[in-house]
């Protein structure tokens, strides 16, 4: 093997190691879909043909039980409240790494990790919304915090990823790492607007980012190294470091 080919092969093996927590994790989840005419919940495989795939910031990988008639939450943005029937379906699902698979990655700089503040505004508030009335004023203060906490760490994930995508551009890195950094980022605005409209529904009002301080010039790294390291840093260490996991303390229905 030539100079040349030898370091190619080793700056494409660094840009894949580094950019292993693009492809995420795995977790058994749940999915429901409609209950058909019929009255009875599809089969498996049935299910399978709908459910399997990409949806709002995860994939469903597998269908692994027949599914069963279950009461869930009506959520929607402005809609009314109440349950109804679905059929629903243990899954496993990847998502991405991290303590709960809901908080993003972090934007870091030389001065340290940066978050956009938040401001009342209804760009941003997009999903399922949970029925927070058996909740007092303090419980609804406490996650509306929290979810807003993480949507700002979303957002900052878009910023994150538009980062990386510069810097595999300067790499001149292969076509299908620019494409998972942008469907990273295209991922962390879906989880983003979740975020935030769960943390709308806690707080009562619409909340959204506001600008976000990305500085006057943004440093980009053409070292493969260094780019791995960063990538896996942020991509792994910096998901995992943040204390909020509003999911796993959230007594109301989660959104999905």
């Amino acid at each position: 093997m030539g100079r040349i080919e030898a370091v190619d092969l080793r700056n494409r093996t660094l840009l894949v190691l580094g950019l292993l927590p693009l492809w995420g994790c795995g977790e058994p989840a749940t999915e429901c879909l409609a209950v058909p005419a019929s009255g009875e919940c599809p089969s498996a495989t049935e299910a399978s043909d709908t459910l399997l795939g990409d949806h709002c910031g995860y994939t469903v990988n597998a269908v692994t039980g027949e599914g069963e008639l279950t009461e869930v939450p009506t959520w929607d943005t402005g809609a009314g409240e109440g349950t109804r029937e679905e059929c629903c379906y243990p899954t496993l699902e990847a998502v991405p790494v991290g303590t709960s698979c809901v908080v993003g990655r972090p934007y870091i700089d030389a001065t340290g990790e940066k978050v956009a503040p938040s401001r009342g505004g209804r760009g941003w508030a997009r999903g399922r919304r949970p029925d927070v009335r058996r909740l007092t004023a303090a419980e609804r203060a406490v996650l509306a915090a929290a979810w807003t906490e993480d949507a700002l760490v979303e957002h900052a994930s878009v910023a994150a990823f538009a980062r990386t995508t510069l810097e595999l551009m300067a790499l001149g890195a292969p076509a299908e790492l620019l494409a998972g950094a942008q469907a990273a980022a295209a991922d962390e605005v879906r989880h983003a607007r979740l975020s935030f409209a769960l943390a709308s529904a806690y707080a009562g009002r619409e909340v959204e980012p506001a600008g976000f301080p990305v500085g006057a010039r943004v440093e980009v790294n053409a070292d493969p190294a260094a780019v791995a390291a960063a990538t896996f840093r942020e991509g792994c260490v910096g998901e995992m470091s943040h204390p909020t996991d509003s999911a796993r303390f959230d007594p109301t229905p989660f959104y999905r």
